[in-house]
């Protein structure tokens, strides 16, 4: 999904890649071994991930991340409220 996504929504993305941008609804994403990537959410944002990559860059709103056996990249440039749990997997915070 590129651009603005203004009714919410519910996505999963299994053994491929997603890209979500400038998101203004609230997001909840279930993937498995898959690369995601979101960009400049503002709204509240859910991922729930089993393998691959998660990264989040520049969210506005709450972030909540749950994940087994992937690496979550997190960069946020204001401070928002973020939880992150990560189980056999890692977490950078750029």
């Amino acid at each position: 999904m590129d651009e603005a996504t203004r009714g919410g929504g519910s996505v999963t993305c299994r053994n491929g890649s997603c890209t979500f941008e400038r998101s203004h609804a609230p997001l909840s994403l279930e993937t498995t071994n898959s690369t995601v990537v979101v960009r400049h959410a503002a709204a509240d944002l859910r991922i729930a991930s089993t393998g691959g990559r998660v990264t989040v860059e520049g969210a506005t709103a709450a972030v909540d991340i749950e994940s087994r056996r992937a690496t979550v990249a997190l960069t946020l440039t204001a401070a928002v409220p973020a939880t992150v749990v990560v189980s056999e997997g890692k977490i950078l915070f750029e």
